[in-house]
């Protein structure tokens, strides 16, 4: 975790550096490494298939884009993109696809390695390692990525600043207690980031779900794959 959270800001940085010919504006970098965190949990985890481009691509992003030519791996990460763009309707791909490519293209060597688990700072590999598993990082890692994202104006014109999990349980503890039916009621996060308190709070309705429906014998399948795909669990 700690690794890919130094790879993220090294990645950022790289982005945005005028030495590297076109520089991308920050929101626009920042932006770009979500959506593609976010393209790699849908992958991993399996709720999103991607496009068969060869027999190399195989089911991870990173396999998927070193497949690809040079030329055309940026093209084929934003055919992605836009895929999930219908397929989900969200904000996440709200921004200008054509215009972002046209300043991503430039770096896409050097994002095929950060998928790779290489060393973006030094652009060496790391031997021996393999690719980051998404299934696998926890809600306090996007987090970190989420605060490490901030800028200074945002921590400190805004207040903006994320949550530690432990201080999200103790929240949640405290907002359910003598609350019997508290997996019935609705929640609402009015200063949602990261969106620690609410995975969090997912992971505890996911939870109290299985155990109830695991005593009585009717735990579905479908149900367990959707919570698996949605916090890991």
């Amino acid at each position: 975790d700690q690794e890919l959270t130094l790879n993220l800001g090294a990645l950022s940085r790289l982005l945005r550096d005028e030495k590297q010919g076109q520089p991308v504006p920050e929101e626009i970098a920042h932006n770009f490494i979500c959506r593609l965190l976010f393209t790699c949990y849908l992958v991993d985890r399996g709720v999103y298939r991607l496009p068969d481009q060869g027999a190399e691509s195989g089911s991870r992003l990173h396999k998927a884009l070193a497949s690809q030519p040079t030329d055309k791996a940026a093209a084929y990460l934003y055919d992605v993109f836009r895929q999930l763009k219908r397929k989900f309707n969200g904000s996440m791909f709200d921004q200008n696809l054509g215009e972002e490519e046209t300043m991503i293209s430039p770096h896409i060597g050097r994002i095929v390695d950060f998928l790779q688990r290489g060393d973006v700072a030094s652009g060496q590999r790391s031997l021996g390692f393999w690719a980051y598993d998404f299934r696998m990082i926890p809600v306090e890692t996007i987090s970190g990525v989420y605060e490490n994202f901030l800028t200074e104006e945002d921590r400190k014109g805004k207040g903006a600043h994320y949550t530690p999990r432990l201080l999200a349980e103790m929240t949640l503890d405290v907002a359910c207690e003598g609350t019997p039916d508290w997996d019935k009621l609705r929640y609402f996060d009015p200063c949602c980031g990261s969106g620690v308190f609410l995975v969090t709070l997912f992971n505890r309705l996911a939870t109290s779900w299985e155990l109830k429906h695991e005593r009585k014998g009717k735990k579905t399948r479908n149900y367990q794959a959707k919570v698996e795909a949605l916090t890991g669990i």
